[in-house]
């Protein structure tokens, strides 16, 4: 979460601070002008790519140039070998999260292995939920 934290950072300033279009970004359609102008954003940016920076190359040297061991057992959907199921579980487990912090109905100490199994088949319920979503988020209104 080291890395990511300036990643979410920089994200917000964007999205929030800038207002660039989430709903063009949804479609796919480029470019996504900002509502503001990007100048006064343009320091923070460079400090958090900066620290970004900084923080990833501590990162390696505490792991002295070796990559990270990360047991499958962390991050099952995140490590199923099939190239289309993968992205799909991964996202699967985002909409989870999401759906945590509206509705914390069942919150888990250990959601690591078997507590988010993969998509492994079109014939996964998930999917549909999944396709639901990602219409919503591209039909939401500006």
């Amino acid at each position: 979460t080291g890395v990511t934290l300036p990643l979410l950072c920089a994200a917000w300033e964007l999205l929030v601070v800038a207002r660039v279009s989430t709903h063009r970004m949804a479609r796919l359609e480029w470019p996504f002008p900002p509502a503001r102008p990007l100048l006064p954003s343009a320091a923070r940016l460079s400090a958090l790519a900066a620290g970004n920076a900084s923080i990833a190359v501590w990162r390696l040297r505490l792991n002295e140039g070796q990559p990270p061991a990360i047991s499958t057992k962390q991050n099952w959907p995140g490590f199923y070998p099939h190239p289309l199921w993968r992205p799909l579980s991964v996202a699967w487990v985002w909409l989870e999260y999401a759906s945590l912090l509206l509705f914390p109905s069942e919150l888990c100490c250990d959601w690591s292995a078997p507590a988010l199994p993969p998509i492994t088949s079109l014939a996964d319920p998930r999917l549909a939920v999944l396709a639901a979503a990602a219409a919503a988020t591209a039909a939401a209104p500006e």
